[in-house]
Formats: C-alpha cells, structure tokens, sequence
C-alpha cells in the first residue's frame, strides 16, 4: 500500500471524536458532530462534519511525538520521569537491572506497533561470563540462540495471557564485541580464569524477558543487559538524559514498523475488534461482511483478541 493509498484507507475510517480532536490540536470548546452534541468516546464516520464552538474541524493525523531515554540501572520503569517528556507513555519495558534505550511516545499506535514481535528489530549488548581459555560462547550455544523455536511461557505471561500460540523464538544474529578478564585479585589459588564476554544480538521478538530467557535455554547466565537500539533509533544519550527525537527520526521509526499502511491496517484491525465485541449497530454495519472474516489482526500474527477463533 503506497503512502496516498494509505491516507485514503485512514480517511475511509471512523475515527474517534477525542482523537479526531486532538490531531487538530483542538483540547477544549463543545463539539458537535453533524450538529448534535457529541461525546469523546463517540465515532465521527467519513463525510460527518466536526464542529468546536461553531468552528468546522478538519480531519488530520497528528505528528507523533517521541523521545529517546537513556536508562540507567536501578530504575523502576514506573518511576521514569524524563524531563519534557509530559503526556508520553514509555513504549515497552526494561527490568530494573537492564539498561540503554526506552522510548516514549503521545502515539498508542506507533507504540502498539513497536512492540508487535516481527515488526522491528530491537538490539542489545549481552555480557557473560566464560572460562577465559574459551572462545566465549560454542558453536553449539550461538546454534542455540539463533534457532527458531517456541519459548514456554513464563509467569508473566500466564497472568497476562501472552504467549500463548507458541511463536517461534531466536536470535537474528549474535555477534561477539570482544571480552576482559575478571575476578583475577579474588581468585582462590586452582580456579579457572574468567572472562566477561560482550555479545550484540538482535532480535524482533517482544517476549517477557526475551534475551535472558534465550540465553537461559542456551546454558549461559546474563550478567548484564544494554539494550543499544530499536529500529533505527541509537541509544546516543547520556545515562539518565532524554531527548526529542527529530522529524526525520520520527518518520524513520514508523517507516521502519510498515508507515502510513501499518497504521491503517491497525487502526482497522482495532476497529473490528471492537465492532466483534460490542453492540455498537453502526460499526456492525460499516464492516458488514468482514464480521465473519478472518481474525481481527490478521495482517499482525504477533497480536491476538479475544476472536482468534472466529
């Protein structure tokens, strides 16, 4: 779908009024829709005329804003309070321990889709620790780490239900960044020398605890984590600092989740969903037939709804 197609397939959906408002920067005033008082939740379908205080609103996209945060060890995700980052969401999450870049964004869709494994490559820097007359990592264990194949769910996503189709997991590649010795002024006197081995890998999985739980099932404990890039955006911010990703940034980031044509397709998606679960007659009818199509995000294998089985 080429970027006019996309606008035109945007424009073609309902769209809520609060969000129809906000991407015309419009916060206050009282809102009619085809001249009938509105509500923020309510739906204004294509050719119903928006208007605040008398004044016509015009349909837009609203430019996503997003901000780039170094993470430092330590810090509890929600207590993450970077400087002008007010009325943004963190995209994701890091455990206390882990470090490096957490991205937040006013865009639910761009961060839906961020998060949607398959779509975006995200990539760390892996620290274990090795006998230093080993070459770090076998043969055998990158054979591991890179292999595709289901990981068990794990606590978390029991509770959260995620997980659940068994999608195949694994490296996309794990490449060794060098090492250094440890341990050499506390070693007893016997003791095999080791060595901290630093390791890239990415990978386009969201799994809970992705990275640590591959390199579990490969035998080598994590020692410390550094997530250094998602997508095309670096971690090139001190520790604890944040900045404004730029237009051409921002632009970067959706192109490299699918653009305008991922948009639609989610906001779609979503849309249906919602049409499947509620009694909202007027969205049944606008999607007609499509009510007993394929499931609700199709076009997305990494995200599931309550109608997977439909």
């Amino acid at each position: 779908m080429n970027s006019i197609d996309a606008m035109s397939e945007l424009q073609a959906l309902p769209r809520r009024l609060d969000a129809y408002l906000a991407a015309a920067g419009v916060s206050d005033g009282v809102a009619t829709v085809n001249g009938a008082p509105a509500t923020a939740s309510q739906l204004v379908y294509p050719g119903e005329e928006v208007k605040v205080d008398g004044t016509t609103i015009e349909r837009k996209e609203r430019p996503s804003r997003v901000h780039a945060y170094h993470k430092v060890a330590g810090e509890k995700i929600e207590d993450i309070r970077p400087n002008n980052c007010e009325g943004l969401s963190h995209v994701g999450q890091l455990d206390k321990k882990t470090t490096g870049l957490l991205l937040f964004t006013d865009d639910s869709e761009l961060s839906r889709l961020i998060l949607c494994p398959g779509l975006l490559e995200k990539t760390y820097v892996v620290e274990i620790d090795a006998p230093r007359a080993s070459a770090g990592l076998s043969p055998e264990q990158v054979a591991s780490l890179t292999e595709k194949k289901p990981l068990p769910q794990n606590a978390t996503e029991r509770r959260k239900g995620r997980n659940e189709r068994g999608t195949p997991v694994g490296f996309e590649s794990v490449v060794c960044k060098g090492s250094k010795p440890i341990g050499d002024a506390t070693r007893p006197t016997g003791c095999t020398p080791k060595s901290r081995f630093a390791y890239e890998v990415v990978v386009q999985s969201g799994a809970n605890h992705v990275v640590k739980r591959l390199f579990d099932r490969a035998g080598q404990a994590v020692r410390t984590l550094h997530r250094s890039a998602i997508g095309p955006v670096s971690c090139d911010v001190a520790a604890g600092e944040a900045r404004a990703l730029t237009a051409d940034e921002v632009s970067a980031l959706w192109a490299a989740v699918g653009g305008d044509g991922a948009r639609a397709a989610l906001r779609r998606a979503s849309l249906l969903c919602c049409a499947r679960s509620g009694s909202d007659e007027r969205l049944r009818k606008f999607f007609g037939s499509e009510l007993d199509g394929p499931r609700c995000y199709a076009a997305f294998p990494g995200l599931s709804c309550a109608h997977d089985d439909v």
